[in-house]
Parts: structure tokens; C-alpha cells; sequence
């Protein structure tokens, strides 16, 4: 008896592949350091860790979210898998590669 081989076709090629494709964007939550609630963020998975930084800030600010941020500069932001982890992300480091869509932003020690 032949087996059957379940797969769905490409809907761009048409083709069918047994290769798990990657999102091309993803939703992610980052918690901002004394705020209420996450951010939510959705960026190609090509970004890096400093865009994300980036669009979080820049979300943050945009939808007025409080406690107001102590600074509007990306720059003296770093980024955590959660705030009981003291070791900050690499900022070149790309989204892929990460392993979780949940985070922490804190102020840079230097940076208060």
C-alpha cells in the first residue's frame, strides 16, 4: 500500500515543501519598565534588537501611555527577556534568533 504524503501546497509557488517556513513577521509584547501593561510590536524577524528598542519606544510614546517615559532617546533603553534577568540583549542580534516574543525595556544603569 503507498503512503500518503500530507502536505499542503505553497501558496506562492504552488509547490508543496516539508520545510517549516518562517513568519515573516511576528507579534511581540514588551513590558516597559514601570508601566501597566506591554507594548505590542509586530516587525520582520530580519530586525534586530535595537529596531525593536526602537518601535517600542516609539509605540509607547505615540499611544501616551503612563507613567510618561523618563527619556525619549532609544538609545538609553536595553532589552531583557524579563525583568529578573540581568543580562541585556546583544542589539545587533536579530529577532529570529531569540527565542521568545516576550521582554523587558529598562533604563540603562548610565543612563538616570
Amino acid at each position: 500500500m503507498e503512503s500518503l504524503k500530507l502536505s499542503s501546497p505553497d501558496r506562492r509557488t504552488g509547490s508543496s515543501d516539508n520545510k517549516l517556513r518562517q513568519p515573516s513577521k511576528v507579534l511581540i509584547h514588551v513590558n516597559i519598565q514601570n508601566s501597566s501593561g506591554p507594548v505590542q510590536v509586530v516587525l520582520p524577524v530580519e530586525n534586530t534588537v535595537a529596531e525593536l528598542i526602537n518601535a517600542a519606544v516609539e509605540i509607547y510614546s505615540r499611544e501616551k501611555h503612563r507613567p510618561f517615559l523618563a527619556s525619549g532617546d532609544p538609545s538609553h533603553y536595553q532589552l531583557h527577556y524579563s525583568s529578573f534577568n540581568l543580562e541585556s540583549l546583544d542589539l545587533e542580534q536579530r529577532l529570529v534568533q531569540l527565542g521568545s516574543r516576550n521582554f523587558f525595556l529598562c533604563l540603562k544603569p548610565h543612563a538616570n
